[in-house]
């Protein structure tokens, strides 16, 4: 009858007004107050990298970033820079290196304090074993901040032999890695390859990310780097001779979903301390 249905939906209506369950709907401004008096959210981290601070605004509590670069052209680099930029804030880092053995990885780190922690073993790539070794390290040194060297260690030859495309699988494990760093209150750094482009003189864009559409949507922040050559002959061009590298680098934000704002900054690399330092320019008087 509709008297009991309409009887039903007042009951209801009744019950969710005494609702007071930890997912109640409150007003945003109550909702913001508690999470300021709580300090939830309050970190912001700087990268000491003046271009880079003024870009983004600093990386906040929950964002999750992805720095792209063609292969071997400093992305790995850079996060150990930034990563040592962020434990001399006193801002510990947790990193999972799938790529080389840890001693390797170690002993290419910047000069200064090198504090960060890592799994004794990399046992598996599963999420949820890398979400309780990132609560691990937060419970036992107090880290913040995640580093993961790279995305696409992360796909197990099962769960590609179960999906339908290999886009769909990653655009899932990207939602998952964005869930660790809200509900942990962290600041996650994945690395991710780009697809090979056709001349190493291209500009990457974000379209140039494998997977490029899972992988933007799901990032706070998308960083991209290149390294910048010497210019070519004609003739050496027409040779094919291979290009020679500059210790020059760009780092362009092509994605800031916090702000929007978006741009560009001019890196320089010093061998001698395995660190990338922003390019400063002299305009005289």
């Amino acid at each position: 009858m509709d008297t009991d249905k309409e009887l039903l939906k007042v009951n209801r209506l009744i019950k969710l007004a005494e609702y007071q369950g930890a997912d109640r709907v409150v007003p945003a401004e109550e909702l913001v107050a508690e999470l300021n008096k709580t300090n939830r959210g309050a970190l912001k981290l700087n990268s000491s990298i003046p271009a880079l601070d003024n870009l983004l605004g600093g990386f906040m509590k929950g964002n999750l970033v992805v720095i792209s670069a063609p292969t071997g052209q400093g992305k790995t680099t850079f996060c150990k820079t930034l990563t040592k930029n962020f434990t001399e804030n006193d801002q510990k880092s947790i990193w999972f290196s799938y790529e080389v053995p840890a001693d390797e990885f170690y002993a290419t780190f910047p000069e200064g304090n090198k504090f960060f922690t890592m799994p004794r073993e990399l046992s598996t790539s599963t999420l949820s074993w890398i979400e309780e070794r990132i609560l691990e390290s937060k419970a036992k040194y107090n880290t913040n901040i995640v580093f993961i060297d790279h995305l696409h260690f992360l796909l197990s030859m099962k769960e590609l032999a179960i999906a339908k495309s290999q886009s769909i699988l990653i655009g899932m494990i990207l939602r998952e890695i964005k869930k660790i760093a809200l509900n942990n209150e962290m600041i996650i750094f994945l690395i991710a390859h780009m697809r090979k482009k056709d001349t190493e003189q291209e500009i990457p864009t974000i379209d140039d990310l494998r997977d490029s559409s899972f992988v933007a949507q799901e990032a706070d922040a998308v960083m991209l780097m290149w390294r910048k050559q010497i210019e070519q002959s004609k003739d050496d061009k027409k040779l094919k001779i291979p290009p020679e590298w500059t210790n020059e680098s760009v780092l362009s934000v092509v994605k800031n979903r916090r702000t929007g704002k978006l741009g560009y900054l001019e890196l320089i690399f010093n061998s001698e301390k395995n660190e990338f330092f922003e390019k400063t320019y002299n305009y005289g008087t």
